[in-house]
This record gives structure tokens, C-alpha cells and sequence, in this order.
């Protein structure tokens, strides 16, 4: 699991480290290290934010506090738990999101062997992010949100809230990053589609939930109707004629 702190006040970012290697070295043979990076501000943190499978906050006296960077981290995309470890503010007053939690410092070995339980099962269940990058942004999407994408003069993906992202790189070089993901198949060598949002397929087309029709190549048939047949099952979903 790899960690990061984010904490202005240097002696609590130490012993913080310490407490976490500590808890690690307890499990050594049993589960995978605590991998830590510690931070004094925020836009260090932010630099590769999606590296890390847990986040422990505290700032206090810089121009963020640790509210602003939780904030921050979220609109980066961020959906792991985020610690808040409360000192001089009190983060249990904000308004924060479902994966946000707190620490009361100075921390207890107890409390944080609670909280690196929860962490743990965070960890194993995390949802993997899928990073696509534009010629500006980078984002961060869960196959969920992916419908389908196509190869026009650049791959464009769709996506369940109506964005569509253009990327430089070719439709077959992001499918190719994307095979440990069944529910993704090609119809033709010019769009792959998610199979959680086909709604008819036919020998010679297929439709997705938004409306949209596409030509299926007779070289992907029957590997599109066998996917979708083990989607079915496995997904219970209602089966595609």
C-alpha cells in the first residue's frame, strides 16, 4: 500500500513515519509494506497525486489547510480515503466527502491500527483508474465510465457524463492498456465498445444504451456475442438478443 503525508508540522510528519513503519514492520511476511512518502506542502503532493492508496492530512499553517487540500485532492480525482488528523482545526466541522476521515492527534497506536484495518480493506478493494491524457489535462476515469471509443483522426472516448476526450495516441495502443478489463471489445477496427452499455446486438450491428449504432465487422462477431454472453452471466444483466 502506498502512502502519503502531507503535514507542516515536521515533528508530526516524522513520528507519524515512524508509528507507520512501525505497524508495517509487524506485518512483514504477512501483507505487502507500507510504501511512505512524506510531504511539507501541498503542491508537492499534488504533483502525482494518483500514486498513493491513502492520504494522511494535516496543514495548519501554511496558505492551505488541510480541509483545502483534501478538497483539492478530490477534484484531482482523487477517491481513496484521505485522513484527516485533527490538531489545531477540527475537520470534523467541514463539509467533506464519503472518503474523507479523521485521526485525533497526538495519535493513539490503538486508533491507528483501526484506521490502517479500514485502509487495508480500502486497498484490496480499490476500483482501478484508467489515466487518459489529452493534449491539456490528464484524467482519471473507472472502466464504469467509459461507453466506448473510436478511431477517427485521433481516439475519441466517450463517457457516461457526456465528455469526450480526444487523445494522440491510437484506438488499438489504449485498448491495448485496457485488457485486464473484459467488459471492453472491439466491433470493427474503428471502435471498441464497453459492454455495460450495449443494448442490441445483431449480426451485423450493435447499439449502445445512449442510442448510438454501430457497424459490427463480421471478424468480431462471434467474439462480440461470446463476451456478451459471459457479461450477461456474470453481470446478471438482461441478455442482448
Amino acid at each position: 500500500m502506498h502512502i502519503a503525508i502531507c503535514d507542516d508540522n515536521v515533528a508530526d510528519r516524522k513520528q507519524l513515519e515512524r508509528l507507520l513503519k512501525r505497524e508495517s514492520d509487524k506485518q512483514y511476511g504477512i501483507r505487502e509494506p507500507f510504501y511512505i512518502d512524506s510531504y511539507g506542502n501541498a503542491e508537492a503532493l499534488m504533483r502525482s497525486p494518483m500514486l498513493y492508496d491513502a492520504f494522511f492530512i494535516d496543514m495548519t499553517t501554511g496558505p492551505k489547510n488541510g480541509y483545502e487540500v483534501a478538497m483539492e485532492l478530490i477534484r484531482a480525482g482523487v477517491n481513496v480515503p484521505i485522513i484527516l488528523c485533527i490538531s489545531t482545526i477540527d475537520y470534523r466541522n467541514f463539509d467533506l466527502s464519503e472518503n474523507c476521515f479523521f485521526l485525533q492527534k497526538a495519535i493513539r497506536v490503538d486508533e491507528l491500527c483501526a484506521t490502517l484495518e479500514m485502509l487495508i480493506t480500502s486497498c484490496d478493494n480499490k476500483i482501478p483508474h484508467i489515466e487518459i491524457r489529452t493534449e491539456t489535462d490528464t484524467h482519471y476515469v473507472s472502466e464504469q465510465d467509459i461507453m466506448y471509443f473510436v478511431q477517427s483522426a485521433h481516439t475519441q472516448i466517450y463517457l457516461k457524463d457526456g465528455r469526450i476526450l480526444e487523445i494522440t495516441d491510437s484506438m488499438i495502443n489504449f485498448y491495448d492498456e485496457l485488457r485486464n478489463m473484459p467488459c471492453f471489445f472491439p466491433v470493427s477496427y474503428k471502435a471498441v465498445l464497453n459492454a455495460a452499455y450495449v443494448s442490441h446486438l445483431s449480426p451485423l450491428s450493435i447499439q449502445t444504451k445512449d442510442g448510438r449504432r454501430f457497424f459490427l465487422h463480421p471478424a468480431f462477431y462471434k467474439y462480440a456475442r461470446h463476451l456478451m454472453k459471459e457479461y450477461v452471466q456474470t453481470k446478471a444483466l438482461p441478455e442482448t438478443e
